[in-house]
C-alpha cells in the first residue's frame, strides 16, 4: 500500500492538493485484489468571503462487492464543485454540485449514474437563535439495467445558543424517494443538541423517529432512530492518546451496494495510540459497523467488526511506514452471501509534503476513519 500526496500553490489564493494511492493485497478467499486510485482538490479564495471548492477522482478497483460478495473489477470518477458564502458572523451559504459514474468490465446491476445538486443556509436571528437548512435532489441510473433512483430531501433546524460551545435544536428532515416500481417518503422529527468540544472535535445528537410511507404499503412502519454524529479524542499524557469516532444516518441507496436501496447505518471506533519512541508509534483500533437494507426481500443485515494493530514509524520528514495486522468478521443475514473472517498483514509506505497539508480540521477524522472502516479497500 503506498500513498503520494503533495500540496502546491499556483496562484495567491489558491490551493491544489494532489494524491495517487496503490492498493494490493492479497485475499484469503478470492487471491488478488486492487486499488488504483488519483486525486486533485482545491481551494480558491476569490473574495474576502467567498471561496470556490472543486476536485476530481479517478478509482481503478478490483474488489469484493457488497451487494453479492464477489470479486469485480470496476472504475469510478467522482467530480465535485461548490461555492460558499459567509454573509456575516455566523450566516453561510453553500451550494455544491457531485456528477458520478461507476462502470465495470462486465454488465452489472451496480453500475451507476448518477449527479446531485446540493445546498445548504443558515442564519441567526439574534445571537442566541438561529436556524439552518439542506436541500439535495439525487439521480442514480443504473447502466445495465432499466432502474432508477430519483431521490429529494431536505432538513430544517431551529436552534438556541445555551453556551459558546453547547447549541439545543429541533429538527425535522423529509426526502422522498422514487424508483421504476415504488414510492418511498421518509419523515424524521428530532430534538438534540451539538457540543463542540474543542476546534477539531464534538458530538451532535438527535433524538427521534423515522415514520416510512411506502406506496406498496408493505413496509410502512415507525422506527426510532439516533441521530448522531461524533469525534473526540483525549490525550492521558503527551504520548498516548484514545480517537473516538460514531456516526449514524440513512439513505435511499449506497455508492457500496447501489441496488440495494433504502440503507439505515451505524458505525462506531475507536484508535488507541502510543507514542514509543520519538519516530515510532504503536497503534491498537477496534471498530463496528451495522448496515440495515429495508428494500431487500429478506431486510438484509450486515454487521462488520473490524480489529487492528500497526506500528508507525516516520524515518524522514517526508516519510511514513506503517505494518500491521487486521482481522475482519462479516455476518449478514442474505441468504446469497456468505458470512467470512478476513486476515490481513499490511504494509503501508505515505510520501508526503515535509509541510503537512492543513487546510481544515476534517482531514484528520477522515483519515481516521479511513483507517478503521474500509476495510475491503
Amino acid at each position: 500500500y503506498v500513498t503520494l500526496t503533495g500540496e502546491i500553490n499556483p496562484a495567491r489564493h489558491t490551493d491544489l492538493i494532489y494524491g495517487l494511492v496503490y492498493d494490493g493485497d492479497s485475499d484469503n478467499l478470492e487471491g488478488e485484489s486492487r486499488r488504483h486510485q488519483a486525486y486533485v482538490s482545491g481551494i480558491s479564495q476569490t473574495g474576502k468571503a467567498t471561496r470556490l471548492t472543486y476536485g476530481h477522482q479517478y478509482e481503478d478497483r478490483f474488489d469484493r462487492q457488497s451487494r453479492t460478495g464477489d470479486y469485480k473489477e470496476h472504475t469510478r470518477n467522482t467530480s465535485r464543485a461548490g461555492v460558499h458564502h459567509q454573509y456575516g458572523p455566523k450566516n453561510h451559504v453553500r451550494v455544491t454540485f457531485l456528477y458520478e459514474f461507476d462502470s465495470y468490465e462486465n454488465p452489472d446491476p451496480d453500475a451507476y449514474t448518477r449527479y446531485e445538486p446540493a445546498g445548504y443556509v443558515s442564519y441567526w436571528f439574534s445571537p442566541g437563535y438561529g436556524m439552518d437548512a439542506n436541500l439535495s435532489y439525487e439521480d442514480r441510473d443504473f447502466d445495465d439495467t432499466f432502474d432508477y433512483t430519483r431521490t429529494l430531501s431536505g432538513d430544517i433546524r431551529f436552534i438556541k445558543t445555551v453556551s459558546k460551545t453547547f447549541d439545543t435544536f429541533v429538527k425535522y428532515r423529509h426526502s422522498y424517494s422514487e424508483t421504476q416500481d415504488l414510492t418511498h417518503h421518509t419523515f424524521h422529527p428530532s430534538v438534540g443538541f451539538d457540543w463542540q468540544v474543542t476546534e477539531d472535535s464534538g458530538i451532535s445528537l438527535g433524538v427521534g423517529a423515522l415514520f416510512h410511507d411506502w406506496s406498496n404499503h408493505d413496509n410502512d412502519s415507525v422506527d426510532p432512530f439516533l441521530d448522531i454524529d461524533a469525534y473526540k479524542i483525549f490525550s492521558f499524557s503527551p504520548r498516548t492518546q484514545l480517537s473516538l469516532t460514531g456516526i449514524s444516518g440513512y439513505a435511499a441507496s449506497g455508492d457500496q451496494a447501489s441496488s440495494l436501496g433504502f440503507t439505515t447505518y451505524y458505525q462506531a471506533g475507536a484508535q488507541l495510540s502510543h507514542l514509543l519512541f520519538k519516530q515510532v508509534t504503536s497503534n491498537l483500533s477496534a471498530a463496528l459497523r451495522r448496515d440495515e437494507y429495508q428494500e431487500t426481500a429478506s431486510d438484509r443485515e450486515d454487521t462488520r467488526m473490524i480489529l487492528g494493530a500497526s506500528l508507525a514509524w516516520q524515518p524522514l520528514k517526508w516519510l511514513y511506514v506503517n505494518v500491521g495486522y487486521s482481522f475482519v468478521d462479516f455476518t449478514t443475514t442474505d441468504a446469497f452471501r456468505e458470512d467470512y473472517t478476513d486476515n490481513r498483514l499490511f504494509l503501508k509506505i505515505d510520501l508526503v509534503p515535509e509541510t503537512p497539508v492543513t487546510m481544515s480540521a476534517d482531514p484528520s477524522r477522515q483519515a481516521l476513519e479511513d483507517q478503521l472502516f474500509n476495510w475491503e479497500r
